[in-house]
């Protein structure tokens, strides 16, 4: 994941982030349920509306919106464990 993430052009917030944190975050990312995982990465780093993500796997862009919403909030909660050690 960490090579497709590199690859996209970064966005103001992932160039702030150094080395460490870039790992973490990857890391993170990874250890995402894999349609979770999926959904984000196609949505943040592929450019792919939600809408599109939903026709391309046979389900409703409702789904979707909620399976990125946990994974955002699953990848804020690991990233807040790692400011807090």
């Amino acid at each position: 994941i960490a090579d497709r993430l590199e690859s996209a052009d970064p966005s103001p917030d992932m160039v702030a982030l150094n080395r460490e944190e870039k790992e973490v975050l990857y890391e993170a990312i990874d250890s995402l349920k894999a349609f979770r995982k999926l959904v984000l990465v196609e949505y943040y780093f592929g450019g792919k509306k939600q809408k599109q993500i939903a026709a391309e796997q046979g389900v409703s862009r409702t789904y979707v919106s909620r399976i990125l919403a946990v994974a955002v909030e699953e990848l804020k909660q690991k990233m807040s464990d790692y400011h807090q050690r």
